[in-house]
């Protein structure tokens, strides 16, 4: 729903997701087909509740603040034009264990 608002708009999503102590940031660009094939559709999640880790551990406060500086400075660097965007990879963070990765596409979203 909002990427396809951001299309309709032509502006960037910088998409952020959460779930206990992980999260994750991307960009998608309003030309780029986006990422719908990586993610459950709206019904499929349905069911997912009573077992998900934020149901079952919870959110700490940090993991949200922390996901949203992330997404405000790909925000910043799309403003800017500077920097190494989130366009075409994902970067997850579990804040726990302390790690980052990147997961590249093979094409840019």
């Amino acid at each position: 729903m909002l990427k396809d608002v951001s299309q309709q708009l032509k502006i960037s999503l910088v998409h952020g997701a959460i779930a206990g102590f992980e999260g994750q940031v991307m960009t998608i660009y309003p030309e780029s087909a986006g990422c719908d094939n990586l993610f459950l559709k709206p019904e499929d999640q349905l069911n997912l509740h009573e077992k998900s880790s934020e149901s079952i551990l919870g959110v700490p406060s940090i993991t949200p603040v922390f996901i949203a500086s992330l997404q405000a400075m790909e925000v910043v660097k799309i403003i800017l034009r500077r920097g190494n965007l989130l366009n075409g990879r994902i970067l997850y963070s579990d804040i726990e264990l302390s790690e980052f990765n990147h997961f590249d596409f093979k094409t840019k979203i």
